[in-house]
């Protein structure tokens, strides 16, 4: 129980933390983004002990540790990508808030739209780096896990890996897809001949091959 109060503590103080962050739209880094992941999560790790405490086993304590917080700095890089338009909404300051914002300072574009913001999200690439450095995350934990020969924590880690490869290909195919949408004409030609058709027709044909000669009108999952 003295335990529990500990983790309690750090738990709203990391929840207050949170708070001021949002109020201030403070300045975000790695470090603070981690350290807010694993304070909202610290719960948690009362499993651990408790466990520890009826088993009176105390050597796993730091594999199990780390185990949790990798799982947890993973699942909250996804919830913070995934919750994006639902925390500006909200007045939530994220991580991904922040480095987006960083991004339009850089390229001089302003937008207060949260819709259009989401498909920079996607643009800029901060979206994909932040699935990357889940499935970082969730990786070190699989290491644990395997190690610890808990099994299924190591499948249940392959699932979320998966999972999060699942939406790296989402993300490519969109970025296609609008590439391909801007590239075709949205002009009507009037009095067009047949043979002026044909001759456009094939140039379309031509300049969107593939490289082994097929084409691709629609993408889909």
């Amino acid at each position: 129980w003295n335990k529990f109060e500990d983790l309690r503590s750090i738990y709203f103080t990391t929840v207050l933390l949170e708070k001021r962050i949002s109020n201030e739209r403070a300045i975000f880094d790695i470090d603070l983004f981690e350290k807010i992941a694993k304070g909202k999560s610290v719960i948690c790790l009362n499993a651990v002990f408790g466990i520890q405490f009826i088993s009176e086993r105390y050597e796993y304590e730091n594999d199990l540790v780390n185990c949790i917080e990798e799982i947890h700095i993973g699942l909250q890089y996804i919830d913070d990508i995934e919750d994006f338009k639902k925390d500006i909404l909200e007045k939530q300051w994220t991580y991904p808030q922040f480095l987006l914002e960083e991004y339009l300072k850089n390229q001089q574009i302003s937008i207060e739209d949260a819709s259009i913001k989401h498909k920079y999200l996607y643009l800029s690439n901060i979206a994909s780096e932040s699935f990357y450095k889940a499935i970082f995350h969730f990786k070190n934990a699989s290491k644990i896990a395997k190690y610890l020969e808990l099994n299924d924590l190591e499948e249940y880690l392959k699932v979320q890996i998966n999972f999060v490869n699942f939406h790296l290909n989402e993300i490519e195919y969109l970025k296609l897809k609008a590439k391909y949408a801007a590239q075709k004409s949205n002009e009507f030609l009037e009095k067009q001949t047949i043979s002026e058709s044909i001759k456009r027709g094939i140039a379309f044909l031509d300049k969107n091959r593939n490289e082994d000669n097929t084409w691709s009108d629609f993408m889909t999952s």
